[in-house]
């Protein structure tokens, strides 16, 4: 898990490697998911390499892999 949270912060990383740190977190688990995306920063970096209203491979990563099944949830417990 540690190396997968290096390649997400590491300034000089791709978005390719970022993208393939956010799948892998999401391999591990949700707890990791938070853990890189909310305490460890994540969602800052990719954030800040991500334009308002862009979609793609890096995007898509965070958002319909992990945070979708909340979207589709009616209670919206996520």
């Amino acid at each position: 898990m540690k190396t997968l949270l290096l390649a997400l912060i590491s300034p000089a990383k791709s978005k390719g490697t970022r993208e393939g740190a956010i799948r892998g977190l999401i391999g591990v688990g949700k707890e990791a998911v938070r853990k890189g995306l909310i305490e460890g920063s994540g969602a800052k970096v990719v954030g800040s390499e991500c334009a308002p209203g862009e979609s793609g491979p890096l995007v898509d990563a965070v958002i319909v892999n992990y945070f979708s099944p909340c979207f589709s949830s009616k209670t919206q417990t996520c």
